[in-house]
């Protein structure tokens, strides 16, 4: 049986994998709030999929609190380090462990992104952006 973090692998292989036009690397951007994202690579897949694979990376500092937002295409999350407590849409709050994954929809209220334990959290994100899109946008 295939387990999330097999599929995650897989996408993440597949799009660094993947023939582009040129692939463009931003700066870290730090945010008075205590989270740092730095996007690390943007693949093309305009021809494979119709979007962007957009690699960020999220650094959560302790206390640091979250604040609602929409991405401009479905997340694949997976933490590095700490526990995520994550909410997204109506679902519950959960915690996504060091070492698991997570999924958001396109679009999708992201309410909860923040410690879970009042430890730094670190996870990587892979947003498929689609055209046009923002990759964060205001809840």
């Amino acid at each position: 049986m295939r387990t999330r973090r097999d599929y995650l692998l897989g996408a993440l292989a597949a799009a660094a994998a993947a023939p582009s036009a040129a692939p463009t690397v931003a700066r870290a951007q730090e945010s008075p709030t205590g989270k740092t994202s730095r996007e690390i690579h943007r693949q093309p897949l305009q021809a494979e999929i119709g979007r962007d694979a957009v690699f960020v990376e999220l650094t959560i500092e302790p206390g640091t609190p979250s604040n609602a937002h929409r991405h401009g295409g479905m997340v694949l999350g997976y933490v590095i380090e700490g526990r995520l407590k994550f909410a997204i849409g109506d679902e519950p709050a959960r915690v996504v462990e060091e070492g698991e994954a997570f999924f958001e929809p396109s679009g999708v209220l992201h309410r909860l992104g923040e410690s879970a334990d009042g430890n730094r959290v670190r996870l990587l994100a892979v947003v498929l952006l689609e055209p046009g899109k923002e990759l964060v946008m205001p809840a």
